[in-house]
Order: C-alpha cells, then structure tokens, then sequence
C-alpha cells in the first residue's frame, strides 16, 4: 500500500507520530524532533503502512532506524545517537534533514525491518516491581516455579540473580554484576533477603529472542532510546548474565503451551505465572480465555498470577495485581502501582 498524509490511513499513522513525539517528552528530546518531521513525511508514513497492525507503528519505525545505525550505516544520523556514536560524540549537521535522507536511502530496509520485527522490550529493571509482587504471591514455605508469558528475552525471569537497592533496603546477590534501583514512593512493599529460590522457569512467547543470537540482540537493543544510556548499560549486562545460563524460552502462542507448561511444572514448589507489558498486545477475548485457563488449571493445584500491565485508557503507570486461583475460583488483589521502566514503586497491599 502507498500511503501518503492525505490519505485517511496515512493521515491517521501521522497523528499517531505525533502522539508518540508528545510521549517521549523530555526522555527522548532527539525521537520527540524525529517523530514531529516524520508525522510530515511521506516517506515514513508510506514506510509504516508495511507494520502489522498489531504493533505500534512508531516504535517499529524508529528502531528499525537505529537497528541500521549500530549495524555502521549512516554516520551523520548516528552521531545525533548517544546510544550508537557514544556519548561524547559531536553531532554532524540537521538531525532531521539526515533522517529524511536515510529513510529515503535506506526505505526498502527499514520497511522490510518494519514489516517483519516485533516490539519487545525487555526492561530488566521491572523486576524492582516483580520481586515484592512474587514475595506476596509465593508459598513462604516453598520455593519458585515461574511461566512467564511474553518472556521475549527472558531476562525478567533471571530476577534472582540481580542485586536490589530500594534505598532503605537491599536484596538480591551482593557481587552481582547488575544492580536495579528503585524508589518507593509509598508502602511497605515485601522485599525479600535473601532473593526466593527458584526450582524452575520457563518463558513463552510468539517470537522469544535467543541472547545468542546477536542479530535479535541488536534489535531488542535498538527498541532502547537513543539518549537513555542506562538502559542500554542495564540490558548489555543482563545479556551478558543471560549468556551464562539462559532460561528456557518456549515459541509459540501462549495459549496453546501454558496448559502443558503448567502441567509439567514441578509440584513441591509454589507456582507463578506471571506477565508484565503485554495484555495491550492481546485481545479482550484472549485476556479473558487466559483467565478460564487458569481457573481450570487451578482445580488440579493453586495458582499465583502476578501481572504487571498498563490497560487502561490514557495510563501512565502500570497497576501490579495478583491473582489467586485454586478450585475453581479466582480472589484478584491489587497490590500497588509501578512506572513503567521500574524507576519507582507504590505499594498499597
């Protein structure tokens, strides 16, 4: 399809530029200028009429840009990236006039990127919001079995090998490579020293991505802003751990592989199935035949849900509930409220 911003569609893929641009804000100042000249452009609207409609187009777009600039193409866009050309490097130049200059030199890429990649980011630093959720959830008595659903890389599942600092409190391994900090704002959220034992993980996603495969690295790494190092800093570590000893990733739908996932889960320990920033990809009727699962599931032996999402309209926090299921019915709790990067935490239960 060729699209151009008189086009109704294309008209409504340049608003949604300009809605993304209004979202990164202060946290993205180079996206924020990016996205308002592609919301102008009939070279990126017509490249995001290629992105399923599954995924937010924007985020396609410019990962996909920044995928090709960490592969070495373009220079003189790259070093308005502090996260590609360093962050002591001078900027060449108009970042915007380089950036039409690349999407037209390099459209027939950055399509095929957009059509065929998915939006996974694998934010470790949400476990500051996990490791108190799992606490509340957990038997005490028994350690861990996680299913995460929508694992992509599944670094959130390795969340006992990171160290915690929650400023009055620490947890966690102390010569861990990787430390997570997190502010509480309000509560007493449970942190647990030391980290729960966990007896078994598994991961599940549609498209999970191998940390040995340094392609599908380099994009989940492109899907980071340009300007937020520490990110970039927290995801390369851990990789880096990941590499180690990595989890045990599952593809295909959810749906179809929890029932087996959680039959064959081991039974002497307290089983969490858990899912952070990935309901607003599923449909209403999924969500809801997720919860059926775990309700039938639940008959044969209790079940803690720990889900970490942003569904409401306008959200700008994520809500932490847990879910207990056990013959056949389901006792929902909301636990507090979390930013969406893992930068603070609210506790309420």
């Amino acid at each position: 399809m060729v699209l151009n911003r008189d086009h109704p569609e294309g008209g409504k893929l340049a608003e949604g530029l300009r809605r993304f641009a209004d979202h990164v804000g202060d946290q993205s100042p180079l996206y924020r200028t990016l996205a308002r000249a592609a919301a102008e452009d009939d070279t990126a609207v017509a490249i995001l009429a290629d992105a399923p409609h599954s995924q937010p187009p924007a985020n396609l777009l410019f990962a996909a840009v920044q995928y090709l600039l960490l592969e070495g193409s373009g220079p003189r866009l790259a070093s308005h990236y502090p996260a590609v050309a360093g962050p002591g490097a001078e900027p060449e130049g108009d970042p915007v006039a380089a950036f039409r200059e690349f999407l037209v030199e390099h459209r027939d890429r950055i399509s095929a990127l957009v059509a065929s990649r998915r939006v996974q980011t694998n934010e470790v630093r949400r476990c500051t919001a996990l490791l108190p959720a799992f606490t509340a959830a957990r038997d005490p008595m028994l350690p861990l079995a996680l299913i995460e659903v929508g694992a992509s890389a599944g670094l959130n599942l390795l969340f006992d090998r990171y160290h915690y600092d929650y400023g009055t409190v620490e947890s966690g391994p102390a010569g861990s490579p990787l430390t997570l900090t997190c502010e509480i704002r309000s509560g007493h959220p449970p942190i647990p020293v030391p980290v729960p034992e966990v007896v078994a993980r598994v991961g599940l996603d549609l498209h999970p991505i191998d940390v040995a495969d340094p392609d599908a690295v380099r994009w989940a790494r492109s899907l980071i802003w340009p300007e937020q190092l520490d990110r970039v800093g927290r995801f390369e570590t851990a990789v880096a751990i990941a590499r180690e000893n990595p989890p045990t990733l599952v593809r295909g739908e959810a749906l179809e592989l929890l029932p087996r996932s959680i039959e064959s889960s081991p039974g002497e320990a307290s089983l969490v199935v858990y899912h952070s920033f990935v309901l607003n990809q599923w449909t209403a009727e999924d969500r809801d035949r997720l919860d059926d699962l775990l309700t039938q599931a639940a008959n044969h032996r209790p079940i803690d849900r720990i889900s970490v999402e942003m569904l409401a309209p306008g959200a700008e926090y994520a809500e932490i509930t847990h879910t207990r299921y056990q013959g056949g019915k389901s006792e929902p709790r909301r636990l507090g409220t979390a930013h969406y990067h893992g930068v603070w935490l609210q506790w309420e239960a």
